[in-house]
């Protein structure tokens, strides 16, 4: 599992959508890859391992991440650089897909009926950072989940989503 969660992680780092494939070409043009001495990862999963094993982790189990990555920036005084406007911190929020199928869906899915009659199913995701002006880097923070919602008929979307993220997270 570790080896899988690290892999998944390292995404972020390589850029890459296939972690896998990635390593692949590296040995074919290198000989060696760099999963090992960049991520201590022993035996590289496949994406749908990864997946399959991430599947069952729920998001709230990760979420503390976001939260203990901002307190480090805090106490390196790195949060410094990114206030702005009386100190305070600026928030973008964006929503974006990140799977996307006509045939494979969970009951956490959205979806849409197409025109021809076809459900597309999706996950999409509110995703907040911190900005600065004339800083091209950013700071993540907890993401919220555009996920059917509970008691209501009505398809969840960015805008409630964005809503439920400012109400939990906006103080802070």
């Amino acid at each position: 599992m570790e080896d899988a969660a690290l892999s998944a992680f390292s995404v972020f780092f390589t850029q890459t959508p296939s972690f896998l494939a990635y390593q692949r070409t590296m040995e074919g043009n290198k000989g060696k890859s760099n999963a090992q001495s960049w991520f201590g990862i022993h035996q590289i999963p496949s994406d749908n391992h990864i997946r399959d094993l991430l599947d069952s982790v729920s998001p709230d189990h990760i979420f503390p991440v976001f939260e203990d990555i901002l307190q480090v920036l805090e106490v390196q005084g790195q949060l410094e650089g990114f206030r702005s406007l009386g100190g305070s911190l600026l928030v973008a929020l964006d929503g974006t897909e990140y799977f996307s199928s006509y045939k494979i869906h969970c009951p956490q899915c959205s979806k849409r009926t197409l025109k021809s009659g076809e459900t597309h199913y999706f996950h999409s995701v509110v995703t907040p950072v911190i900005v600065c002006p004339g800083k091209t880097g950013v700071i993540p923070l907890v993401p919220e989940l555009i996920v059917p919602q509970d008691g209501h008929d009505k398809q969840d979307c960015e805008n409630a989503a964005a809503k439920r993220w400012l109400s939990s997270q906006g103080q802070r």
